[in-house]
């Protein structure tokens, strides 16, 4: 399924995650301040209603940033899924947000099997009836792609799932890319756990950048949407401030060969569930 043009998610977008900041309201603004237009919560962070709060504050006090330029996605969880449940969950998440339609509901997992696919059901069913702005799916493998496309439903327009240039997932990305589904990376910075790598510091010492600024912007240099997550508002700053440069196209081939298969959260891994 190709991304429609007037979709409120674009390919290569910087985008700002809250996951376990359930006060988020001033990391949301600074990151819209810094000029990051896609915020990425879920039913189970328990802060949908403080990032839409800060959004809302944020395009009342900068008119010139229209309300459907920013794109808030949320999660439907584990526990919610199946097509009534997720349809309720939808709703619930409308009300919450106090907003006639959602930007984008994404399948957190694939975790059941009997119930993804009446999930992704309903979303489809809640996007045809305006509910719901896009729609896409989270820590989604090939398989279980092809299990929606099986279905004879629509794909997803987006699949989040970890990336890095440590874990490079090329067979996921070659599949999206060959059916025009958009990639989001979550844990782009490998939660912090590679940032020492000589190899990257090497890089950051040639552009006179961060760790943390090189490995966005290799993503966003593929196309990929890369979410980070910061309590502190120097570092989402200084984050956003990857856009703004660009890496040659050596060094990108460069790190595509740092490719290890890196894991931030073994324990949570849900890809690989059949």
């Amino acid at each position: 399924m190709n991304l429609s043009k007037d979709t409120l998610y674009c390919r290569s977008q910087l985008g700002f995650g809250v996951y376990q900041l359930k006060e988020c309201y001033e990391q949301v603004y600074t990151a819209l301040l810094s000029g990051i237009r896609l915020i990425d919560s879920a039913i189970s962070y328990r802060n949908e209603r403080e990032c839409e709060r800060a959004i809302q504050d944020f395009c009342t006090n900068h008119p010139y940033v229209k309300r459907d330029e920013i794109t808030l996605v949320t999660k439907i969880p584990d526990s919610l899924q199946g097509f009534d449940r997720t349809w309720k969950a939808v709703f619930q998440s409308l009300r919450r947000v106090d907003r006639p339609s959602l930007d984008m509901v994404l399948i957190h997992s694939p975790k059941w099997p009997e119930r993804r696919t009446e999930s992704w059901r309903a979303l489809v069913k809640l996007k045809e009836e305006g509910f719901i702005q896009e729609i896409g799916v989270s820590n989604y493998n090939i398989h279980h792609l092809e299990e929606i496309a099986a279905s004879k439903l629509p794909l997803p327009a987006v699949n989040q799932i970890e990336l890095s240039t440590f874990n490079s997932r090329q067979e996921i990305q070659k599949y999206c890319s060959a059916h025009g589904i958009a990639l989001m990376a979550f844990s782009p910075l490998t939660t912090g756990q590679r940032l020492d790598d000589n190899r990257l510091l090497d890089l950051a010492a040639k552009y006179k950048r961060t760790p943390s600024q090189i490995l966005l912007r290799y993503c966003l240099e593929r196309n990929i949407s890369p979410i980070f997550k910061s309590e502190k508002l120097d570092h989402i700053v200084e984050n956003a401030n990857c856009k703004d440069f660009q890496m040659n196209s050596k060094d990108l081939a460069w790190m595509a060969t740092w490719d290890e298969g890196f894991i931030s959260k073994p324990s949570w891994n849900p890809i690989i569930l059949p």
